[in-house]
C-alpha cells in the first residue's frame, strides 16, 4: 500500500515538473517575441525622433543662416578697390512677378543658390560678363553650404546607428519680399534606414525663411566712392543697411513747422539756451556760445544789460542767434489822411531793429496797395540804429509756441528759424518760421535708410551700374554726407562734390542740387557761405530739386543758387 502510495507521489511530481517546463518553455517564447517586437519597436521610434529632428524648422534655420551668408559674400565680392566696376551682370530672372519687384536681378536668386549648393558661383549663373573671377567660400565657409549641413545631419543619425540620404535641393527660390526682408525656399528630400535595411522611411522636408538685410553692406556705395576716389589712395567708404521703424518712409523724417514769426531777419540752425553769457561761461565752453540760439524776452535782456553793464545789442551778439519770444511794444498814433487813406503810425519799443512803419487804417489790408501807391501816402522810416543788431534772429509770441518740443540732442533742443531776408527794414515781410528738422539730421548723421519710389532695392545695389536701377516696390535710399563724400578727404576740386544731391544713387549718377539751410556744412550763412565746410569737414549739403520735394524741403533751400553764397538777396 505505501509502494503504490509512493508510486503515485512521484508519477504526480513528474506530471508537475513536465507543466512547469512547459509553462516557463511557453514564457521565454513569449519573452523573447516581446523582446523581439520591443526592439523593432524601439528602433522605429528612434528612427522616427530622427526624423522629426530633421523637420521643416531646421531646414529653415539652415536656409536662413547660409542664405544671409552668401548675399554677405556676394555683397562683399562686387566690392573691389582695384577694379570698381565689378558686380553681378543684369540678367532677367524670367518669372514676371519677380521682375515686378526687382527687375534685372535674376544673378542674385542664381548666385545665392549657387553658393548654398557648391560654395562657388561665377556669380552671374550664365555670363558674368561683369564679374571676372568666381565667388568662392574659403575652408571654413564651407560649413555655410548645403553640402557641409547633409554632412553634419548624416554623421549625427549615423553616431546612433542609421543612414541618411538627401537630395539635392529642389525649388529653390530667393527673393525680396519687402524693402528689408528676403524671402528663401527651397525643398528637400530624406530618407532614413537602420544598418539592415529593414527599417525605411522618408520625408521631405520644406525651408521656408525670412531673413532681414540689416548689417548687410551696400555695395553700391562702396563701388561708387571708389570711382569717385580714384586714383588718390585714401580708405572707401563702407556703409551697412540699417533702418529704423521710425523712419520707414521719406515723409517720416521731413522738417515740421514747430511755429511762426512775427518778425525776424536771417536763419540760423543750433541748439536752445536760455544762459546769459556769464552763465553760459560758467556751465560750458564759452568758445561754443556762437553755435547757440538764446530764447529770451527783450525785458530779459534789458534786466542783464542792467546788471552786468553791457548793452542789449552786445549780449544778443555773443550768440549765432536769438529767438524772442515777446512781440515788440507798438505805440500807434494817428498820422493823418493821404490820398484818400486814413494813416495810422506804428513805433515800435523793446525790439531789435526797431522801425516807425505806416499803415492805412480805413480798409482790411493795412498795406492796401492802392493807398501805399499814392505819392503822398508816407514811407516807412529806416531802422533805429540804436536797436540794430548783427545777426539772425526771430520773434515769436509766447514762450512756447514750441509745443511739441523738438527731439533733444545730446540733452539740448535745437531748431533751425528762418526769415529769407536779411534785410532789416524788411523784418516785417515774408513767412518766418521754426522748423524741427532733426529727424532729417538724423538720417543723414546715422546713414539710416528709408522706402523710396525711385531707388534700386538691395538685390539691384549687388548689380552692375545700380545707381540707375529702380524697384518701386523695394527701393531704397540714405544720404551719404561726411569728409569721405564731399568733404576734406575727397580729392580736388571738392567744389564739384559739393554741388551733387546728397541722395546716395543720385550723388554717384553726378545729379547736382542746391544746398539745404540747417543741413551739414550749413548751420549759420557763414558757414554756408565759406569754404570751411568743403575743406576741413563735411561738405555743405546739397539736395535735387524731385528729392527736395519727396523730403519737404522746399522751404528750406538757399534763395543763391549760386554754390558760392547761401544769402538770400535783399
Amino acid at each position: 500500500m505505501n509502494a503504490k502510495k509512493g508510486f503515485f507521489l512521484t508519477v504526480l511530481a513528474m506530471v508537475m515538473l513536465a507543466f512547469m517546463l512547459v509553462s516557463i518553455s511557453w514564457w521565454a517564447a513569449s519573452v523573447s517575441e516581446q523582446e523581439a517586437r520591443s526592439g523593432e519597436r524601439f528602433r522605429a521610434e528612434a528612427v522616427k525622433s530622427v526624423l522629426t529632428q530633421i523637420s521643416d524648422e531646421e531646414a529653415s534655420r539652415f536656409a536662413n543662416i547660409s542664405s544671409f551668408f552668401a548675399l554677405a559674400k556676394i555683397a562683399r565680392a562686387t566690392t573691389n578697390e582695384s577694379e570698381p566696376y565689378y558686380a553681378l551682370s543684369r540678367a532677367s530672372s524670367g518669372d514676371p512677378a519677380y521682375e515686378l519687384a526687382n527687375p534685372l536681378t535674376g544673378n542674385v536668386n542664381a548666385t545665392i543658390y549657387d553658393l548654398i549648393n557648391f560654395g562657388t558661383s561665377n556669380g552671374a549663373g550664365a555670363g558674368g560678363a561683369y564679374l571676372s573671377y568666381n565667388i568662392t567660400y574659403s575652408g571654413p565657409e564651407r560649413n555655410y553650404t548645403f553640402s557641409s549641413w547633409a554632412q553634419t545631419l548624416s554623421a549625427a543619425v549615423e553616431a546612433v546607428g542609421y543612414r541618411l540620404s538627401m537630395s539635392p535641393m529642389r525649388d529653390f527660390d530667393a527673393r525680396q519680399v519687402s524693402p528689408w526682408t528676403v524671402r528663401v525656399r527651397f525643398t528637400v528630400d530624406m530618407n532614413l534606414t537602420d544598418a539592415s535595411g529593414s527599417i525605411r522611411m522618408s520625408r521631405t522636408a520644406h525651408a521656408d525663411s525670412n531673413l532681414t538685410i540689416d548689417g548687410l553692406l551696400d555695395p553700391m556705395i562702396y563701388r561708387g566712392d571708389v570711382l569717385m576716389n580714384r586714383p588718390t589712395p585714401i580708405p572707401v567708404a563702407e556703409r551697412q543697411i540699417f533702418h529704423i521703424p521710425a523712419y520707414k518712409f521719406r515723409d517720416d523724417v521731413k522738417p515740421k513747422v514747430l511755429a511762426d514769426g512775427i518778425e525776424g531777419k536771417g536763419w540760423f540752425y543750433g541748439p536752445i539756451t536760455d544762459y546769459y553769457p556769464e552763465k553760459f561761461n560758467a556751465t560750458m565752453n564759452s568758445s561754443k556760445i556762437k553755435a547757440y540760439i538764446l530764447k529770451t524776452t527783450y525785458d530779459g535782456l534789458e534786466a542783464e544789460s542792467t546788471d552786468t553793464g553791457i548793452s542789449v545789442q552786445s549780449l544778443a551778439e555773443s550768440y549765432g542767434g536769438v529767438l524772442l519770444t515777446n512781440k515788440p511794444n507798438e505805440t500807434i498814433t494817428y498820422e493823418g489822411s493821404f490820398g484818400g487813406c486814413e494813416v495810422l503810425r506804428v513805433s515800435q519799443g523793446k525790439c531789435f531793429d526797431c522801425r516807425v512803419y505806416f499803415m492805412a487804417a480805413n480798409t482790411s489790408d493795412p498795406d492796401y496797395p492802392a493807398c501805399r501807391l499814392d505819392p503822398s501816402f508816407p514811407s516807412d522810416l529806416p531802422v533805429n540804429p540804436a536797436t540794430a543788431v548783427d545777426i539772425p534772429y526771430i520773434v515769436i509770441e509766447g514762450t512756447p509756441g514750441l509745443f511739441p518740443p523738438p527731439p533733444k540732442v545730446n540733452g539740448e533742443y535745437h531748431i533751425l528759424f528762418q526769415s529769407k531776408t536779411w534785410d532789416p527794414e524788411q523784418k516785417r515781410d515774408g513767412d518766418k518760421k521754426i522748423y524741427d528738422i532733426e529727424a532729417l539730421r538724423d538720417m543723414a548723421v546715422c546713414g539710416f535708410y528709408v522706402q523710396s519710389l525711385d531707388a534700386p532695392s538691395y538685390f539691384q545695389r549687388l548689380v552692375f551700374d545700380s545707381q540707375h536701377l529702380i524697384s518701386p516696390p523695394y527701393g531704397i535710399e540714405t544720404f551719404v554726407v561726411g569728409q569721405w563724400a564731399g568733404g576734406a578727404l575727397m580729392p580736388t576740386p571738392l567744389e564739384d562734390y559739393d554741388k551733387l544731391s546728397r541722395v546716395d544713387r543720385l550723388f554717384y549718377s553726378g545729379m547736382t542740387g542746391q544746398k539745404v539751410r540747417g543741413m551739414m556744412g550749413c548751420k549759420s550763412r557763414e558757414m554756408c557761405s565759406g569754404a570751411e565746410a568743403l575743406y576741413n569737414a563735411t561738405g555743405h549739403f546739397a539736395i535735387d530739386g524731385i528729392s527736395r520735394d519727396a523730403y519737404g524741403m522746399n522751404e528750406l533751400m538757399c534763395d543763391n543758387i549760386d554754390f558760392a553764397n547761401c544769402i538770400a538777396p535783399p
